[in-house]
């Protein structure tokens, strides 16, 4: 099976787990940065970050994959799973700060 093919498994079994739908392809993307380490890691989060972080829906799927990538990482590769960790909290957190009323129910009820 391909890297690639890999990742899309590892995606489904996402989705089946948490009974989530991918709108976006952060999944493979980061999953692509993890081959360039936290360096590829973080410059592809600025990218995404910077696009797409007015779009809730969007905003709240990538802090659900920099969160599922803390687990992936975890044990195995220390340096990326504190790059993942450390991502995640300040994508969190500008949500919490950012996000009102119905917008802000939305994201905590998709990350509850």
């Amino acid at each position: 099976m391909t890297d690639l093919g890999k990742v899309l498994v590892q995606k489904q079994a996402l989705e089946r787990q948490f009974d989530f739908h991918f709108e976006t392809t952060f999944w493979e993307e980061f999953s692509i940065a993890d081959n360039y380490g936290s360096d590829g890691v973080r410059e592809h989060y600025d990218l995404v970050f910077k696009q797409w972080k007015d779009n809730l829906r969007y905003l709240t799927e990538l802090v659900l994959v920099l969160n599922w990538k803390i687990y992936q990482w975890y044990g195995v590769d220390d340096t990326l799973g504190l790059t993942y960790d450390e991502l995640w909290k300040r994508t969190d957190s500008y949500a919490l700060e950012t996000l009102k009323d119905s917008d802000l129910h939305h994201y905590l009820s998709i990350l509850d």
